[in-house]
């Protein structure tokens, strides 16, 4: 049984945003200042130009990643499996591997390298349950 997480419930209020003509450079140093992994690009208060969705669990459970990437691709966006990176008696090159076979299975776009698991806490505070790339 899929279950039900509300946006509402692991989104932050605090978006930083970017607009189309914000140069690379003002938008790192944003990144940088603020401790982000993503910026949301608007223009006329609106969102553009997000097409790419970095999509992870950080219990690397493919079962919990599985609703967001069927949803990515269903509109037509591009959906990149993570792997979330730790040190621990379970995780494994082998279970690493198992994880990579699971996305594969769920036809994501693209299978990313392990990010850390601080990585993935900092984009869920900043960026919503999804990392979403600029």
């Amino acid at each position: 049984m899929e279950s039900v997480v509300l946006v509402r419930d692991v989104m932050t209020s605090d978006v930083k945003t970017a607009r189309p003509d914000d140069t690379l450079r003002e938008i790192i140093q944003k990144m940088v200042k603020f401790h982000i992994g993503s910026v949301v690009v608007v223009q006329e208060k609106r969102p553009v130009g997000i097409d790419i969705f970095r999509v992870f669990d950080t219990l690397n459970d493919a079962r919990n990643m599985e609703t967001a990437i069927r949803t990515v691709r269903k509109v037509g966006r591009h959906a990149q499996g993570t792997i979330c990176y730790t040190i621990s008696p379970v995780h494994t090159a082998r279970s690493y591997v198992r994880v990579a076979k699971e996305l594969t299975r769920l036809v994501c776009d693209q299978i990313l390298h392990p990010i850390s698991r601080q990585h993935c806490s900092v984009s869920l505070r900043n960026s919503m349950a999804l990392c979403r790339d600029h």
